[in-house]
């Protein structure tokens, strides 16, 4: 599925947007779920090999959040960084 196909614009962006637009009336954290869900149903519609790829990537950077957030500036937290950014 591309951006520019007619299954992503009739089907798929409306059924996710409605979809994140009633869940988040109840929780916003649910909403936020919902998202990844249909990101990672996104990319299983094109390769499905990929999707732990995706997951493997996604844990990474929210781990590599949890600790910048909990650091001041430091000389740690700019390696970080740095080591977020290369490893992407």
């Amino acid at each position: 599925m591309l951006f520019n196909s007619f299954i992503f614009i009739l089907l798929f962006l409306p059924a996710t947007y409605f979809t994140w637009l009633f869940i988040t009336r109840c929780d916003r954290r649910l909403g936020k779920v919902a998202l990844i869900c249909a990101s990672l149903t996104f990319y299983a519609y094109w390769n499905v090999h990929y999707v732990w790829l995706l997951l493997l990537s996604v844990v990474f950077n929210y781990l590599l959040h949890c600790q910048l957030s909990l650091r001041a500036r430091d000389r740690l937290s700019r390696w970080l960084v740095c080591m977020g950014i290369s490893v992407k």
